[in-house]
Parts: C-alpha cells; sequence; structure tokens
C-alpha cells in the first residue's frame, strides 16, 4: 500500500510539473487571456473519472457510498478554498511543485498596496505583519523577490494624454486610483516596501520597472544608496528614463551600474501574433540599445533625445552581468534547459 502511495505520488508530482497543471491558472488564463487548455483538462479529467467510477461501480470492483450533500459546508469550505489560492497564488499541489523545481525568483504584485484588502476592509501593503514570514523565509533561501509595488505618479492623477503612460491607464482602468476613496498614495506604498527592505537586509529585492520611481532617478540612487540588498530593472521604464535630463540620467547609471538591470516587459499572450509580438519586442529592444549604447538622436512619439553612449562596460553589466548577479541560478537554468 505505502508503495503504491509513493508511486502514485510520484506520477501525479511530475505530470502536474510538467504540464503546470493548476486551477488557478487554468481559470486565469481562461478569463484573462482567452486560453482554454487547463480549463479543457481540468473538465476532461472531471469526465473520465466520473465515468471511470461508473464502470468500477457498475462491475462491482469498487464501491461508492452515498452521502448526504451538506450545502452550507461545501459553500464554506469552497470559500475558505479559494481565498487560499489567491493569497498562495495557487493551489498546494502547483506550490509544492514550484517549490521543488526550485524558483529563481518570487514576484510580489502592485495589487499589494492597490487592490488586496484585509478582513477589515484596510489596504494591504507589503510591510504587513503577516508577511513577515514570508520575506524571512526567502531571504534564508536565498530567493530573489521580484517586487513589482505601486505604479508611475500618474496612476493617482487624472489622465492627461501628455503622460507616457496615458494609453495603459486609458485602457486599464483598474489600476487607475485617481480619485479613489481609501488608496494608499504612491509615497505610502514604497515607503512600506523601503520598510521590509529595511527589515530584511539580507533579503534580495529587486524593484520591477525602476522601482516605480520612474519619474526621477535622483529618488532610485537615494534607495540603493541606502539599501545594499536593492537593485531595479528598466521594464517598460526607458521612455521615462528619457523624459530625464540626460546627464543626470547617464551619471546615475554610471554610478549604480551594478544595480540596474535591462528588461522589457513583453511577452507573448495566447492569442496573439508571435510575428508580430517579435517584431515589437525586436523595435523596442533596438531603439533601447540605440539610447544606451550611442549618442544618436532617438525619436519617440514626436519626442527626440540624445542617446547616453554609456562605456561598454556598464553596458555588459546592464544587459547580461547584472542579471546573472541578481538571479543566481539564472545561467545554470538556461544552459540546463528551464
Amino acid at each position: 500500500m505505502g508503495a503504491t502511495a509513493i508511486g502514485t505520488g510520484l506520477l501525479f508530482g511530475y505530470a502536474i510539473q510538467r504540464g503546470g497543471f493548476c486551477l488557478t491558472r487554468g481559470l486565469s488564463n481562461l478569463f484573462i487571456m482567452g486560453d482554454a487548455t487547463i480549463a479543457r483538462a481540468y473538465v476532461l479529467a472531471i469526465l473520465a473519472a466520473a465515468v471511470g467510477i461508473q464502470a468500477l461501480s457498475s462491475l462491482g470492483l469498487l464501491e461508492v457510498p452515498i452521502r448526504p450533500l451538506h450545502w452550507a459546508s461545501n459553500i464554506v469550505g469552497g470559500l475558505i478554498f479559494g481565498v487560499g489560492m489567491i493569497l498562495s497564488g495557487g493551489c498546494s499541489g502547483s506550490s509544492w511543485y514550484r517549490v521543488g523545481e526550485g524558483a529563481l525568483g518570487v514576484k510580489v504584485y502592485k495589487s499589494l498596496g492597490m487592490e488586496l484588502r484585509s478582513a477589515q476592509g484596510a489596504y494591504l501593503l507589503p510591510d504587513d505583519p503577516a508577511f513577515e514570514p514570508v520575506f524571512a523565509g526567502l531571504a534564508k533561501r536565498g530567493t530573489t523577490v521580484y517586487a513589482h509595488l505601486s505604479e508611475p505618479i500618474a496612476a493617482w492623477e487624472a489622465l492627461d494624454p501628455r503622460s507616457p503612460d496615458y494609453d495603459y491607464y486609458r485602457t486599464r482602468p483598474v489600476w487607475h486610483v485617481h480619485g479613489r476613496a481609501g488608496v494608499p498614495s504612491k509615497e505610502t506604498i514604497l515607503a512600506a516596501r523601503d520598510r521590509v527592505l529595511e527589515r530584511h537586509p539580507t533579503l534580495r529585492v529587486l524593484g520591477c520597472h525602476l522601482g516605480s520611481m520612474e519619474e526621477d532617478v535622483g529618488a532610485i540612487a537615494r534607495r540603493l544608496k541606502r539599501y545594499p540588498n536593492f537593485a531595479v530593472d528598466t521594464a517598460a521604464r526607458v521612455v521615462h528614463l528619457m523624459l530625464q535630463p540626460r546627464e543626470k540620467v547617464r551619471d546615475f547609471l554610471i554610478r549604480y551600474q551594478d544595480r540596474v538591470l535591462y528588461a522589457t516587459d513583453l511577452g507573448i499572450m495566447p492569442g496573439q501574433d508571435p510575428s508580430e509580438t517579435a517584431r515589437r519586442l525586436e523595435a523596442e529592444y533596438a531603439r533601447d540599445w540605440a539610447y544606451f549604447s550611442t549618442a544618436q538622436t532617438i525619436e519617440h512619439e514626436g519626442r527626440k533625445v540624445t542617446g547616453l553612449a554609456l562605456p561598454e562596460p556598464v553596458l555588459r553589466r546592464l544587459f547580461r552581468d547584472n542579471a546573472l548577479r541578481w538571479l543566481p541560478g539564472l545561467e545554470a537554468g538556461a544552459k540546463g534547459g528551464r
């Protein structure tokens, strides 16, 4: 019996790991990205189980006890299960196989501080005591935390066509919190993140999107000076750098050349044309490379800026070396095909 249980468990773990099998992922892919692959697999599994159990029962090989259905218990249990999946980002099975396969990083999303609330209705901030054991555990494991906390200041301001973030918030009103009562300010969210950095000096944190301080590299520099365990990436924020004085940005990137990683924030979603996405990625990369590596005039949405012409060692760190340093295991994972 024990050997059967172990064997079944190993097969189950292998199947869900290779297939990315997770109810949360299946539902989010279905309703957000229109990809029904995992949802269809769940329906097929339920149908196969129902038919198989009925067949075995009809043959007398399996006795199925019929118990009364307790509606209240099932509803309450389902709600508890659902809340647990939301808080953990997945069901228990997928969480265990992700830990087992050795994730290189863990992402903390902007819903923390802008969307998620406690049972009392207060917005949850990154430094809430409930998350302390999580950050302490990640620090102990040496796991990098990708922190997408807060947003550009445009999220708290009235829509302005002159803003580089205008189209994003015009088409994604859920994240445009201007005039929304009770939502913490950008400064409040970033201050809570800073307290996490201070409380966990061995926790390696990578601030997505220039750490949501994209409007001023001076603000980023002050955090990098104060917290040696903090770095930032440029995902979807190179345009914000272009809006700032050239020499100020250049000096910042040279001074903190070990603390900034290049990133794009582009990916291929189900239903999208891969060739079109590839063209967008190539165009964005070419623009960004010209901005960082040359003194050419770069034009973006009618605005002309002069490239930074960063030294070659700085470019190498920005585009490659810093990623290997701040995400230990990345190079080995890439060689292993992960």
